[in-house]
């Protein structure tokens, strides 16, 4: 699937820009047709060629996030801490940082939502 993207896109930026050239000798109406199709189809292979580079950076993600950390060996001893129970400790963060600047808290600030008795309709400008 990654090779069909990485295909696609090499060859319609390659007949974009192709398509393109062509268009630029031809000094009548379609000429310009032919540059309009050309810049479409070389954004489309560049869209293409993006997207085989995320699908090749989320392919290297699942792989590493696929070996995951063992939390018990098949023996049943544990290898590692368990990096959930650590995260709890620590505020909800594996790393053990904190969130809160110093003289702040979370109870200090009083978010509360916007709320208007206007009605849409009535935002105060007259219409001719």
């Amino acid at each position: 699937m990654m090779f069909v993207l990485l295909m696609a896109g090499i060859g319609l930026l390659l007949a974009g820009l192709l398509t393109v050239g062509l268009g630029i000798q031809m000094d009548l109406s379609f000429g310009n047709t032919l540059i309009l199709t050309g810049a479409i189809a070389a954004c489309t292979g560049m869209i293409m060629l993006s997207l085989w580079a995320v699908a090749r950076e989320l392919k290297k993600i699942a792989l590493r996030l696929g070996s995951g950390i063992p939390l018990e060996s098949r023996a049943g001893t544990e290898t590692a801490p368990d990096r959930r129970k650590q995260a709890a400790d620590n505020g909800g963060f594996p790393s053990g940082q904190s969130i809160e600047a110093p003289g702040f808290s979370a109870s200090s600030l009083n978010i509360t939502p916007l709320t208007s008795n206007r009605s849409p309709c009535d935002t105060g400008v007259g219409t001719a």
